[in-house]
C-alpha cells in the first residue's frame, strides 16, 4: 500500500487485526500512493447505513454479501477510468 499504486481497494468492513475503517483511514492519512484511491467496502452486514457514519463515511461505496458479481462490477466501473 505504501510503496506500489492501485486503481481501486477492496476492503471487507470486519477484517482481523484491523478493520476496514481503521484501514481506510490508515491509508487516507498516510503519505503513500494510494491516499485518494477509490476504496469500497464488502460487508454482509444487511443494512450499512445501521454501522454508523463513521463507517460508511470511510469508503467510496459499499458491496453487499453475498456478492452479486454485476453489482460490484458495475460499483468498480463507477470509481475507476
Amino acid at each position: 500500500m505504501r510503496a506500489e499504486t492501485f486503481d481501486l481497494l477492496l476492503l471487507d468492513v470486519w477484517m482481523p487485526r484491523m478493520n476496514g475503517p481503521a484501514a481506510t483511514i490508515a491509508i487516507r492519512s498516510a503519505d503513500g500512493p494510494n491516499r485518494t484511491v477509490p476504496i469500497l467496502a464488502f460487508t454482509a452486514d444487511y443494512d450499512i447505513q445501521r454501522l454508523g457514519p463513521e463507517v460508511t463515511q470511510c469508503f467510496d461505496d459499499v458491496v453487499g454479501k453475498p456478492i452479486n458479481a454485476v453489482d460490484m462490477l458495475q460499483k468498480i466501473a463507477a470509481h475507476t477510468d
